[in-house]
């Protein structure tokens, strides 16, 4: 259950799976499902270290529109 207090974000900010799963205070595999039915959108970094394999980041906008659409 996401939390009932609206996260405190910076609008612009980046935040990583599990900075986002600690402001929603969900666990990261339910995140991660959220993404997968396409509640909750990423955009993505690339890595510098595997090339092949973009890292995941969420909108401080992003995790306001999701908390704001679930509670």
């Amino acid at each position: 259950m996401v939390t009932s207090v609206e996260p405190v974000v910076n609008q612009a900010g980046r935040y990583t799976i599990k900075e986002t799963s600690d402001l929603l205070g969900i666990d990261r595999s339910t995140l991660r499902v959220y993404v997968k039915a396409g509640l909750i959108r990423p955009i993505f970094k690339r890595n510098p270290v595997r090339m092949n394999m973009p890292r995941q980041r969420f909108l401080g906008s992003e995790i306001i529109r999701f908390w704001r659409a679930f509670v």
